[in-house]
């Protein structure tokens, strides 16, 4: 899976570029995600490497390494 891919489908939904994403960013109160920037963003990443994040991991993604693990852990 293309990590690279993921962070920049969050960076879109961010509005920010990919080189200012920080792993450690919250969601939420950094970059200004709801749930349903969130759940677009995971749908996104679902269709492109073809996986499913399953609906409880999707509730405990609160910062971009977590979404970055969540999908890389996707099957």
């Amino acid at each position: 899976m293309d990590i690279q891919k993921v962070k920049e489908i969050i960076a879109k939904h961010a509005k920010i570029e990919v080189d200012k994403l920080d792993l450690n960013a919250d969601l939420k109160n950094d970059l200004h995600f709801d749930s349903i920037d969130l759940f677009q963003m995971v749908m996104e990443a679902e269709e492109l490497f073809n996986i499913k994040v399953d609906n409880d991991q999707l509730l405990k993604i609160k910062t971009v390494k977590d979404a970055l693990d969540s999908v890389q852990n996707a099957k």
